[in-house]
Order: structure tokens, then sequence, then C-alpha cells
């Protein structure tokens, strides 16, 4: 499970045209396979933690693949989403941590970057206009 921010522009505005509509930026969580097929998605505004929006994503995807036993995330889903899982999904989480020191690749994390990768790589799904 990881995060994704996208910018989204707002319909210009009919007032002044040389006026430009100021960009929002959304977040998208995703959930992934250990292969990298996707198993769910949701999107919200980037005013909202991580945490915050970890159940909302987790619980549909555990209901729908009941044979998932445990769950990876980064350090952005901790307390809540943990909490949540653990305790009311009965499933283990695994939070991969911050390299002590230099450049290391975190264990699983590559997954979730390479899918970000592959949709950036679509033009539909680059940006939100």
């Amino acid at each position: 499970m990881d995060t994704s921010r996208a910018f989204f522009s707002p319909p210009r505005s009919t007032g002044n045209p040389g006026e430009y509509p100021k960009q929002a930026i959304v977040k998208r969580h995703i959930i992934i396979d250990t292969l990298g097929h996707l198993l769910g998605v949701v999107v919200h505004g980037a005013n909202r933690q991580d945490r915050a929006k970890g159940p909302r994503a987790c619980s549909p995807v555990i209901d729908k693949h009941p044979s998932i036993q445990a769950l990876s995330a980064d350090q952005g889903y901790t307390s809540t989403t943990v909490d949540f899982v653990q305790n009311w999904l009965n499933r283990r989480v695994d939070i991969s941590g911050k390299p002590t020191c230099g450049f290391q690749i975190l264990p699983k994390q590559w997954i979730v970057e390479r899918t970000f990768a592959w949709l950036g790589g679509y033009r539909q799904l680059a940006k939100d206009f």
C-alpha cells in the first residue's frame, strides 16, 4: 500500500482571460499484490493524511480478497491504519522503515513504486484534467 500525488486543474473561470486556475493536489492510495496487480484504489484531496485514509483503502480489499494475510506499507500509514488492520481486520501490517544510511532499497516498497511508474506512463493517468 502506498500513496502518489497528482495535480488536478479545475475548470478555468470565466473571469479574467489571463487568469490561470489554481492546481489542486489529489492523493491516490493503491493496494497491489506482490506481482503488481491492482487490488484497490482510493483517491482524495491531499489535505488528508495517509494514516487517516488507510482504513478506507484496506477494508474493501480485505472483504473482496479474504486470502490476504498481511499488508506492507510505508511509515505514512502508522497508528490509525495499523490499529484498524490489526484489531478490526485481524491482519498483520509490516511497516517499512527509513534507511539508516545512504541509499537502500526498502523491502516490498519497490513493487508499489514500479506500479506507480507503470500508471504514470499512460497519458490519461499522468495528470487529472
